[in-house]
């Protein structure tokens, strides 16, 4: 069985997102009716689809890449390919 979480809660997204969960709940709408931010999975309430907020992050800055999410463990890869894109974006700016 795999240590990955076959879903994430609204804390877990708004960690991956580099958010606090306050500000991810402040900014989730706009998020999905403006930026096509994945909704939650349907009947499952607020949980998501890892591989879909990986996805969309991927888009994000670069709208035909999609990323594989490293495991929901290493939260450092996480912090480190969202400092990257941040830097990329950046320097686009």
């Amino acid at each position: 069985m795999s240590d990955a979480p076959q879903v994430l809660t609204i804390p877990q997204v708004a960690a991956t997102l580099g958010l606090t969960t306050a500000a991810f709940y402040k900014r989730h709408h706009k998020l999905r009716e403006q930026h096509g931010f994945p909704p939650p999975l349907p009947g499952l309430g607020h949980r998501w689809d890892p591989a879909a907020i990986a996805a969309w992050i991927g888009r994000q800055g670069n709208p035909t890449a999609a990323e594989t999410p490293p495991p929901a463990n290493d939260i450092d890869v996480w912090q480190q390919r969202l400092d990257e894109r941040a830097a990329r974006l950046a320097g686009r700016a």
